[in-house]
């Protein structure tokens, strides 16, 4: 059996702290870049990006999403569901944790995006994803339903918080973000897509503590139960 000698909130803090120090760059940089204190021709403004690809931000964020996926996958080990049951979902939950990884490294949601106007029709983008976006939540909720039912409420309001906060930055705030500017120059925009980027950040890091405090809750219930049983 996989055993985890993780903190939750020592985790939490540590993710928080290195994506407000993220942000802070990115925000920081983006001053120098917009009152021409910056060289034009300077990497900085590529490095620090929040919604750039291939760079520290888009790092972290895969390497957390990878993080996420292996401890949904340590779970799926322990869980006591029957491995070939719908219900058991963290398994499923990896594989999504390690898609969301690749496209966050990669930037493919934001290339297929291009491909929904010619299949809505002249709708603008950002009905389009809230359309699109929404469904996937909505459906991924329906589907890890059973496995949330499951869990005790301190574990299940831990998840439940970590996807609203991670899916409404990159739904509601990814479309607030394109309907605002889609030429991506001006303030308002840089402002939005950085609410963005923080709560996906954030989402990621409450998803960390949302699967390490689920195992300790979940050692805690089987020591009491093993002390329970002792006493009879």
């Amino acid at each position: 059996m996989i055993t985890l000698h993780l903190d939750a909130r020592r985790v939490f803090r540590w993710s928080a702290l290195t994506g407000v120090v993220l942000i802070g760059l990115h925000v920081v940089v983006t001053g120098l870049r917009f009152t021409g204190r910056l060289d034009a021709t300077s990497r900085w403004p590529g490095l620090t990006s929040l919604t750039g690809e291939l760079n520290l931000p888009a790092w972290f964020s895969s390497m957390q999403l990878l993080l996420a996926a292996g401890l949904a996958a340590i779970i799926a080990r322990r869980d006591p569901a029957p491995a070939t049951s719908r219900g058991s979902g963290w398994n499923t939950l990896a594989m999504i944790l390690v898609l969301h990884a690749i496209d966050e490294a990669s930037g493919m949601h934001e290339r297929g995006a291009t491909y929904l106007p010619q299949v809505f029709g002249g709708a603008s983008f950002a009905q389009h994803w809230l359309l699109v976006g929404g469904a996937i939540a909505l459906a991924l909720l329906a589907w890890f339903a059973p496995l949330l039912r499951r869990q005790v409420p301190e574990a299940r309001r831990a998840l439940l918080r970590a996807g609203a906060v991670y899916y409404g930055g990159a739904v509601v705030l990814h479309a607030l973000a394109v309907f605002v500017e889609s030429g991506g120059h001006s303030t308002r925009f840089l402002a939005v897509s950085t609410l963005e980027e923080t709560a996906e950040l954030l989402g990621v890091s409450l998803l960390l503590y949302a699967l390490i405090r689920q195992q300790e809750l979940a050692a805690g219930a089987a020591e009491h139960a093993a002390r329970v049983s002792r006493a009879a």
